[in-house]
């Protein structure tokens, strides 16, 4: 299986808009060939939350979490 890893700075359960494209396109990659991982900021506190969208989450995805510099 291929490895792919993705890097959003939104992830569940942050509720932005630009986290919706990685989102389902990591949620179908597997039926595909692909193993995907995601790096996201570790702390997301400033935006909106969508608790729903953390059942997108498969558990076998490797999520790592990072600090951030923001300027």
């Amino acid at each position: 299986m291929k490895k792919v890893l993705f890097i959003s700075f939104y992830w569940p359960p942050s509720g932005k808009a630009s986290l919706h494209l990685p989102l389902k396109m990591i949620k179908f990659l597997p039926e595909f060939g692909w193993r995907p991982s995601v790096l996201v900021s570790k702390d997301d506190s400033f935006t909106a939350k969508d608790e729903s969208l953390l059942k997108e989450i498969s558990p076998d995805l490797k999520v790592i979490k990072s600090n951030f510099y923001d300027p």
